[in-house]
């Protein structure tokens, strides 16, 4: 049961009218020396206004009788009682007609375990699971996992630029203007780039985390009946950021006007407008796609994984230093730079043309 506040017969229905929307529950129990005389609900409040009853008559005239039931009834009887009922809560009282609370539907839900939860949590899809973190606690798939991903990510990259690269000097031999062929072929490699990671199950385990970082945030219980539900958009995706920097550049760094200052105004007023919605397009039709049941129970994994060390930390807020080595963005740079550093060494050794 739940404490429920009263008021007594001679109070006005004013006062009842008030009190009722403090208990937020529909009822409202009028009790006279300690004992329950009824309850005044909505619709009883609402036949008082149909009969035109003052607003500074006594609150008995608006009360009806109370649907009761004892402190030690099981909670079975409760639900018995409630499921026949009118819908409205079942005042307590003990064996002297005293109340002591009310239990609605509600208040008989099993209550699951329930670990504290951070505020903010972040994290990073990798080849061999979701990565998740608060900050100052890493969880799932960290570490080497990380770099990988920034090895994967530069790798696609590379790719897709010495792929449709040669298409700028080829359209600029077809008669197109050297700065739009660039712009055409550029444009292209980032298409392809894209496309492959759409197909890459590394697009799953992204959705996978947007997905359990929704359930972690909303406070919902994390199992893949309720995990797959979420959304796979999120609002603090790094998508987002790398959509806003490309608009930016492209429109700063394409000459379509001469005047360096009208092309930086009108970069950053685009980027400003358009990362969010642009950001969140991309999201849902490129960087993500629906995750795997393994992919999910990844996702939960390291979710529990963080909650569980987050019940137990000793520090409560992470330093900048923390931060930022666990937001994983070093690893990403550094498995990025492995990658351009093999490609140089190569290009060295072969005597390859990658520019």
């Amino acid at each position: 049961m739940r404490p429920t506040t009263d008021i007594a017969p001679e109070d006005t229905l004013e006062r009842a009218a008030s009190e009722l929307l403090r208990n937020g529950c529909g009822l409202l129990p009028v009790v006279q020396h300690g004992i329950l005389r009824g309850v005044v609900t909505d619709a009883s409040l609402a036949r008082a206004l149909i009969d035109a009853i003052p607003h500074l008559e006594p609150a008995e005239r608006a009360a009806i009788s109370a649907e009761t039931i004892a402190p030690y009834a099981t909670a079975a009887e409760a639900l018995r009682r409630l499921a026949d009922g009118d819908g409205l809560p079942l005042v307590v009282v003990d064996d002297f007609g005293r109340p002591m609370g009310i239990i609605a539907a509600a208040d008989l839900y099993p209550r699951r375990r329930s670990l504290p939860r951070p505020g903010v949590v972040g994290g990073m899809a990798t080849p061999f699971g979701v990565y998740l973190t608060n900050g100052a606690i890493p969880a799932g798939a960290r570490g080497l996992p990380l770099v990988t991903t920034g090895i994967l990510l530069s790798t696609l990259l590379i790719l897709a630029n010495l792929a449709l690269n040669p298409m700028g000097a080829w359209l600029e031999k077809l008669g197109m203007h050297e700065t739009p062929a660039y712009v055409v072929a550029s444009v292209l490699s980032l298409a392809v780039f894209f496309a492959v990671m759409r197909i890459l199950p590394l697009a799953g385990t992204h959705g996978a985390e947007h997905m359990v970082v929704h359930a972690i945030e909303r406070g919902e219980e994390l199992t893949p009946s309720v995990v797959r539900r979420m959304p796979r958009v999120h609002p603090r995706c790094g998508t987002n950021i790398a959509v806003g920097a490309l608009l930016f550049t492209f429109i700063y760094t394409t000459p379509w006007v001469s005047s360096e200052g009208i092309r930086l105004v009108v970069a950053g007023l685009t980027a400003r407008m358009l990362w969010v919605p642009l950001g969140s397009w991309m999201q849902q039709y490129v960087t993500t796609r629906r995750p795997t049941e393994k992919q999910i129970q990844s996702g939960i994994d390291a979710a529990n994984e963080l909650l569980e060390k987050y019940s137990q930390a000793r520090v409560a807020a992470p330093t900048i230093p923390q931060r930022l080595w666990n937001s994983g963005l070093f690893h990403i740079f550094a498995g990025s730079a492995l990658v351009t550093f093999v490609v140089w060494g190569l290009s060295q050794i072969f005597g390859w043309n990658i520019a």
